[in-house]
């Protein structure tokens, strides 16, 4: 095989030897590398013959049916032996739980005794408090009681929470109502300021029903003083009517005179007095007239003056003022 590869590299060489020298160095390479891929070929093909044979030599002095029978027995006992490696670490693993739950079981038992030790303390610091609160310190279900006090006096906050909005809406509420009356009596006031100021103007004086009681006086003398001085015109002028005629008596008594001397005397004070009497009316009807007008300006602030007062000192209540 290898001659026949050597003879063909030959042949190529001759074929090829008119080629340049770089693609004969080309192909010297690649027969380099077919000619060691044959003999690596050719080493392999020996090792699998060797191989093949000692097989072969193996086969012929081994007990197959043997071997097989081995097999399974160890196959077998390797299940049990599987088995009871899972047995043990099925028990190892409980004891482990055991232990990690021992373990546990002391913790949580110092934990427990840690634990009531500290509610024994605190108990104690705060004993006077719960008793304050529950009106007894308890011998058990102490955080229970707690919670349930805790829970009632929650909803009592609540509760006063909710009347105490309540309050404070009717607080406002108030303060509207109390602003909006205290606005109406400051324009009542003024009301009654300016009223005030116009019975000053009218009548003199702050002190409007003693004033106005005084101008009525006055008003009705005023008129029964005109009504005299009319009366009294009427029966100076009959007076002076009946002395003047013949024979003439006294106009109140009726007695005669003695002498015509007195007739002329009283017809003259008569005249003298009737003279006067005009100037008198005109001053009593110039105080009528004044009285009048006085007293019907007064009448008119009268309704005026009673509600605003009434409104101020009877409507309003004291604590807006």
């Amino acid at each position: 095989m290898l001659y026949d590869i050597n003879l063909n590299t030959r042949y190529l060489l001759l074929i090829f030897q008119g080629k340049n020298t770089s693609e004969i160095r080309q192909i010297n390479q690649k027969l380099s590398q077919m000619e060691a891929s044959a003999g690596r070929l050719e080493t392999i093909t020996r090792d699998l013959n060797r191989a093949e044979q000692e097989l072969s030599s193996t086969e012929s002095t081994i007990d197959l049916d043997s071997i097989k029978q081995d097999i399974s027995q160890m196959d077998k006992q390797r299940r049990e032996l599987d088995s009871k490696l899972s047995n043990l670490n099925t028990e190892l693993n409980k004891l482990t739980l055991e232990s990690k739950s021992r373990t546990e079981l002391d913790m949580l038992k110092k934990d427990k005794v840690s634990k009531e030790d500290q509610i024994r303390r605190l108990k104690s610091k705060h004993e006077d408090t719960i008793v304050y609160l529950l009106n007894e310190m308890p011998t058990s279900n102490l955080r229970g009681r707690l919670e349930t006090y805790i829970g009632e006096q929650t909803d009592n906050v609540k509760q006063c929470s909710s009347e105490l909005q309540k309050a404070n809406q009717t607080i406002t509420s108030k303060e509207a109502e109390k602003k909006m009356i205290q606005h109406q009596l400051k324009q009542k006031e003024e009301e009654l300021r300016t009223l005030d100021e116009k019975i000053f103007n009218v009548c003199g004086s702050q002190n409007y029903d003693d004033e106005y009681q005084n101008i009525q006086q006055k008003l009705t003398t005023a008129q029964e003083s005109r009504g005299s001085l009319l009366g009294a015109e009427h029966f100076f002028k009959k007076y002076v009517s009946d002395l003047e005629k013949d024979s003439p008596c006294c106009p109140l008594c009726h007695r005669d005179f003695d002498n015509e001397q007195d007739v002329r005397e009283l017809i003259l004070e008569l005249q003298n007095k009737l003279r006067m009497v005009p100037g008198k009316i005109q001053k009593s009807e110039k105080d009528l007239e004044e009285y009048q007008k006085k007293y019907d300006n007064m009448t008119q602030l009268k309704p005026l003056k009673e509600n605003v007062s009434l409104y101020v000192y009877c409507t309003v209540p004291k604590n807006y003022s």
